[in-house]
């Protein structure tokens, strides 16, 4: 973030953190690990202290300590609901696909391009049996997605299904993403959805559905909210390659996430690489690639790996 988008935060963060009683206050410093002491025994109001202790925090912490303040007000006035386990999915990272039906064929292979970077699409045409009690099962999906991205269609809003779906996810104030036909003419009336960029996309073109693809994921890298969902995804995708070209889009995109590796995420990439011959033999991809993430300096992993013994 830059010099003004990090004032910014701050004052945010130290606005939300000072109604706290001072266990509490001090555990979640601790917890975005920043060090604390007894202000209480100094001259510093708490204010100050709040101020002073987020300053000493990197980027990456303001923002993760900004997004669960978020959370934790929205449980207190009950506008969240509390995500479950994905029963839909295997993988770290889910998103709805919402959409109209004629679009099903699209969103087929949309998610099969985001299995490849280790993120799940719920598809409600593929995804509901027959068997299975269709509004439960999409309201589950819908309470425990992690993003939605909105298909839309030249009737779109006429779909009570698509247009409640998209204002789950807004009440629950996770990333939304609109993607929108460049032959959609006409005043837009979107509603809510009017605040968001939209995605222009061909649906003519062969390559629309990788290019939707590509989009996505640059949109989940790029949202604090599921950074974490998504490191644990595409370390997933590492462990699973299915050709060359999956290991070296997912390490790609490993770089370009703004994130500090923890060491247990670090020592499944050696593994990976280690294990997997599409990533390890990937030409574009250096030996021990993990060595050159942040996080890795400083590690047990490095202190092992430097270890004579």
């Amino acid at each position: 973030m830059d010099t003004a988008d990090r004032i910014h935060a701050i004052d945010r963060v130290s606005a939300g953190l000072v109604d706290y009683n001072n266990a509490r206050l001090q555990m979640i410093l601790r917890q975005f690990q920043a060090e604390t002491f007894d202000w209480e025994e100094s001259d510093w109001s708490k204010r100050e202290y709040i101020i002073n202790r987020v300053e000493t925090l990197i980027d990456q912490r303001i923002e993760e300590l900004d997004v669960f303040l978020q959370n934790e007000a929205s449980h207190r006035q009950g506008s969240m609901v509390t995500p479950v386990k994905k029963s839909w999915s295997e993988f770290p990272t889910g998103v709805f696909l919402s959409h109209k039906f004629e679009d099903a064929e699209l969103m087929s292979r949309i998610r099969t391009g985001l299995h490849r970077f280790g993120v799940d699409a719920f598809v409600a045409h593929q995804d509901i049996h027959v068997s299975d009690i269709w509004l439960a099962t999409i309201i589950e999906s819908l309470d425990s997605c992690d993003a939605l991205v909105a298909v839309l269609q030249a009737d779109f809003h006429k779909s009570e299904w698509c247009d409640q779906e998209v204002g789950w996810a807004l009440g629950r104030h996770i990333p939304v993403m609109v993607v929108r036909p460049t032959n959609l003419t006409g005043p837009r009336k979107d509603g809510f959805l009017e605040q968001l960029q939209n995605l222009p996309i061909d649906r003519d073109n062969n390559k629309c559905a990788e290019f939707v693809v590509s989009k996505i994921i640059d949109f989940l890298l790029g949202r604090p909210e599921v950074r974490h969902q998504m490191a644990e995804s595409l370390v997933f995708a590492l462990e699973h390659p299915g050709r060359h070209r999956d290991a070296i889009d997912a390490w790609r995109a490993v770089k370009a996430l703004d994130y500090s590796w923890p060491d247990a995420l670090l020592r499944r990439i050696r593994s990976a690489w280690q294990e997997q011959a599409f990533f390890k033999n990937a030409y574009t991809i250096p030996d021990e690639p993990y060595k050159a993430l942040p996080g890795y300096e400083g590690s047990s992993l490095q202190a092992d790996e430097d270890s004579p013994f």
